[in-house]
């Protein structure tokens, strides 16, 4: 799993987007905007949804621990929801069984792979 770059230090031994790219490459790193707050954070490819809004300092509302079972992390993809990976079944479920808005995509299940911005209805 890829954590939110903030400076040049790193472990590429973790790091799946820097071992695809191969030994000694940086991971692609891209920009995540969270609304209404304007606040901006790098993250390395890969990284989770919820990871960048908390790198950004935003609370994210989870009560499963980023299991992707409790659905209160969901947020609005507002730009760059085409980038991202389709939704599993699981979390077509979880969504359906928590009901939680089809549109929201659970934080905890979705990777950054791509420029985006996005916002929950409790920020």
């Amino acid at each position: 799993m890829s954590t939110p770059r903030h400076d040049s230090s790193r472990d590429d031994a973790h790091d799946p987007a820097a071992a695809e790219a191969g030994p000694g490459a940086r991971p692609a790193l891209v920009p995540v905007r969270f609304e209404p707050s304007g606040v901006c954070v790098q993250v390395a490819v890969g990284t989770k949804l919820l990871e960048a809004a908390r790198a950004a300092g935003l609370p994210v509302a989870s009560a499963c621990g980023a299991d992707g079972v409790c659905a209160r992390c969901g947020m609005r993809v507002l730009e760059g929801a085409d980038a991202l990976a389709p939704e599993t079944p699981r979390e077509v479920e979880i969504k359906r069984r928590n009901r939680i808005d089809a549109e929201l995509r659970l934080a905890c299940r979705t990777e950054v792979r791509a420029p985006l911005v996005a916002t929950t209805t409790y920020w």
